[in-house]
């Protein structure tokens, strides 16, 4: 077991300030899976090292993962943009469609 941290280590391990800590180290327990913490002789509250950082670590995968971009299935491939045509439209529709909207732009400008 790695040394147990005090509040003002555990804090400073999750980056908040002692005081911000002291008031949502609850809720975090209740509402995020922050490790609880247990008693230890001289302290009021000491929380294991090891669970802080795997809590940390599983913070970071969540956060990467809502974060990440789409799979490329769940993408279009483009098509929106000069990639290949949607299913029935044809290559005629398109140009004209195309045509159409570069003159609108073109009337926009300044």
């Amino acid at each position: 077991m790695a040394a147990p941290l005090s509040l003002r280590q555990t804090a400073a391990a999750v980056g908040l300030t002692y005081d911000r800590f002291r008031k949502v180290w609850t809720t975090w327990v209740r509402e995020r899976g922050f490790p609880a913490p247990f008693s230890a002789p001289g302290d009021a509250y000491a929380w294991n090292a090891d669970s802080v950082e795997a809590w940390k670590h599983r913070q970071e995968l969540a956060r990467a993962e809502a974060f990440a971009p789409p799979p490329a299935a769940a993408n279009d491939g483009g098509a929106r943009f000069g990639g290949a045509p949607a299913a029935g439209v044809s290559a005629a529709r398109l140009a004209r469609e195309r045509q159409a909207m570069a003159a609108r732009m073109k009337g926009l400008r300044p």
